[in-house]
């Protein structure tokens, strides 16, 4: 083994180890805005619809978003080392096929498939696919709230 040449050992737990990170982050951010839609359904039943309420929920909306969309960039580059040692060291490659699979991190830009009730998966085509991702819904949820608060607060 030359410098160059990386331990196997060490890239197979630095591989489980991004999978586990991403897993745990992932988690993280769904308990944030559980958390965060628990606070603002607190503050908005609480009778007290004040100008003070809309600014509170207006800045902790803006201060949650900033910090999901710094996750996001934390998630997006351990997926970039994730997909390096799959493309570069592994040698895997992007499979052309919805049906098949490369790796975990070399498959993450595959279109999302939606199952629904009974019907088996649907992938959802074009711009309506780049749509249904995590992101776009945490977006929505944080959007929609800090409308809430902008109406409170006009």
């Amino acid at each position: 083994m030359t410098p160059e040449t990386p331990d196997p050992q060490n890239l197979r737990t630095e591989y489980t180890v991004l999978g586990s990170y991403i897993t745990a982050m992932t988690g993280m951010r769904f308990q944030t805005v559980t958390i965060f839609l628990a606070a603002v359904g607190l503050l908005a039943n609480s009778g007290n619809q004040s100008l003070r309420t809309g600014v509170l929920i207006l800045v902790v909306s803006i201060g949650l978003w900033v910090l999901d969309l710094r996750n996001r960039d934390v998630l997006r580059r351990l997926g970039d080392r994730g997909i390096q040692i799959e493309s570069e060291v592994w040698r895997y490659e992007v499979q052309k096929s919805d049906d098949s699979r490369s790796g975990f991190f070399l498959d993450r830009e595959a279109p999302a498939r939606i199952r629904f009730l009974i019907w088996g998966p649907w992938t959802p085509p074009g711009a309506l696919g780049r749509l249904v991702r995590h992101a776009v819904g945490i977006d929505v949820v944080f959007l929609g709230v800090a409308g809430y608060a902008i109406a409170l607060i006009v």
